[in-house]
C-alpha cells in the first residue's frame, strides 16, 4: 500500500493508470490466501534450494582440518573429550539458523568439511569465539 501513496504524488506521465492498476492487484493478491501460499511455496522453494546446497557441499566436500574446525570443536568440547552440552547446543542452533543440516553427525561433517571454511568462519564470529 506503501507504494501506491507514494505514486499518488507522481505525475500521470510518470505513474499511469494501467500501472497503478497493476499495483493494486498486486496489493489484492497479497492480502488473500492465494496470494499468501504463493509467497508460502515462493519462500520455502528458495529455503529447499539452500538446504540442498549445503547438503550437496557436505556430501562432495573434501574434508581436512582447519584452524577454524579445531576452535569449533575446542568450543564444543573443552577439555578435548566430553561435550560441553551447552556449547553443543548453541553450535546446533547457529547451524539451524544458518540452513544447515542439525541431524546426529552433522556437526563434525560442518567441522571438517573444506568446503564449508567460510561458515565455519562466521559461525566462529557470531559465537563471539574469536574474543
Amino acid at each position: 500500500m506503501e507504494i501506491i501513496r507514494q505514486a499518488m504524488s507522481l505525475e500521470v506521465r510518470d505513474y499511469s493508470l494501467p500501472h497503478g492498476l497493476s499495483d493494486i492487484v498486486d496489493y489484492y493478491n497479497a492480502g488473500t490466501i492465494v496470494g499468501a501460499l504463493q509467497n508460502i511455496i515462493a519462500d520455502a522453494g528458495a529455503d529447499k534450494r539452500s538446504a540442498d546446497d549445503n547438503l550437496k557441499k557436505l556430501i562432495e566436500g573434501k574434508y581436512s582440518r582447519t584452524v577454524s574446525g579445531d576452535s569449533l570443536r575446542s568450543f564444543i568440547k573443552p577439555d578435548g573429550k566430553t561435550i560441553d552440552k551447552a556449547n553443543e547446543q548453541r553450535l546446533l542452533q547457529w547451524m539451524k539458523d544458518n540452513g544447515f543440516d542439525t541431524s546426529p553427525g552433522a556437526i563434525p561433517m560442518f567441522l571438517r568439511n573444506k568446503t564449508l571454511e567460510e561458515a565455519r568462519v562466521k559461525a566462529m564470529q557470531d559465537l563471539k569465539l574469536n574474543e
